[in-house]
């Protein structure tokens, strides 16, 4: 049996490193590798889909940051979170400077026996004939003119935002709490990397242009009342939309990552939703090889009829999340409290959240 994967993103990689651990072989067909390591970017894992990423990687853990905490604020209230999520058994997240993650992954999978890599034009690809070629092609990129041809047709939203993100040095403290400010402009989150360092991630409404360094850093700065002697990264940002596609597959090519779907960052589970992407495909090839049966498009039918409506109805929710706290943060104060103490006083509530934000649906 052999495998495509086009494309050479960190989806890519953790996929072909699964599947080369079945004993498959594995082309991944790439155009350039990423390469930038004064990124900004982070990603967290939660705690579920990181088992699963050791398995594949052992040495991750010693690359991670272990969030304990998870607290959601209102932005008129600074020093009481509205909600908290935390257990004494596991972790909430991981996290990871993007490229760090990327570099260890890559260097872990570029020299498996039966991986080849293969430098393309991912634009001018034939899938046609590639498809001849191989059992499945798992299409990451959907840059060529088949894919555009076939996974075109999403259920589409524009946020009418932008997102912001900066690493933010300072002082070294026991920094384990994740935070997330609701404002009237966007969620400003604070997710710790390092017990000296914090990724900040802004969703701010549009305006004319980037907004400049130094209307960034005030409003940090304005929210922040937890670190001390701020030193700022470099900024990037990237606008915020909201994606499905409505075909995973044709033929044997199936549309995979964050080409399949697409959402607000607020609650850091993009990269999740391809994890758990890769895990629910995994265990239908696991079952096929068991049973000896080939590996070909029924697989593609059986992960789109599983996946698609789990996908739509995890990335329905944190769009609600979205959209009810640019509510709520326009709420008088009094209303607010009273309903986040209810909720946080909640114990079924609160451990089904955890795990849907864990686990996924």
């Amino acid at each position: 049996m052999k495998i495509c994967i086009i494309g050479s993103g960190l989806t890519s990689l953790i996929l072909a490193k699964n599947l080369i651990k079945k004993n498959l072989y594995v082309d991944i067909i790439y155009e350039n590798y990423q390469k930038e390591p004064t990124s900004a970017r982070t990603i967290g894992i939660t705690n579920q889909n990181f088992q699963f990423l050791e398995n594949l990687f052992p040495n991750l853990k010693s690359r991670s940051f272990s969030i304990k905490e998870i607290q959601i604020f209102n932005h008129n209230d600074l020093d009481s979170a509205l909600l908290k999520f935390r257990s004494n058994k596991i972790n909430q997240m991981y996290m990871f400077k993007y490229y760090e993650i990327y570099n260890y992954i890559i260097n872990e999978v570029k020299n498996l026996k039966k991986l080849k890599k293969i430098k393309k034009n991912l634009k001018i690809l034939d899938l046609n004939y590639l498809s001849n070629k191989y059992d499945l092609i798992i299409d990451t990129n959907l840059q060529n003119k088949f894919s555009k041809k076939y996974f075109y047709k999403k259920i589409k939203k524009d946020y009418f935002s932008k997102a912001y993100v900066t690493i933010l040095y300072h002082d070294k403290i026991d920094n384990s709490v994740a935070r997330q400010i609701f404002t009237k402009k966007g969620p400003i989150a604070f997710l710790p990397i390092s017990n000296d360092s914090t990724s900040i991630v802004i969703s701010h409404k549009k305006s004319i242009g980037d907004l400049d360094k130094s209307y960034i850093e005030k409003l940090i700065t304005k929210y922040n009342k937890f670190y001390n002697n701020l030193k700022f990264s470099n900024i990037q940002s990237f606008d915020l939309k909201f994606s499905l596609l409505k075909s995973y597959y044709s033929k044997n090519i199936l549309a995979f990552g964050d080409k399949l779907h697409q959402i607000h960052p607020l609650a850091g589970q993009g990269f999740n939703m391809n994890i758990r992407d890769i895990k629910y495909l995994s265990k239908e090839i696991d079952q096929k090889i068991s049973l000896g049966l080939l590996i070909d498009n029924t697989i593609l039918e059986e992960f789109e009829n599983r996946r698609k409506s789990n996908n739509a109805v995890f990335a329905g929710t944190i769009d609600f999340i979205y959209e009810f706290f640019q509510v709520e943060s326009r709420a008088p104060k009094f209303l607010s409290k009273k309903l986040f103490n209810l909720l946080n006083n909640s114990k079924l509530l609160s451990r089904y959240s955890s795990i849907i934000a864990d686990k996924g649906i």
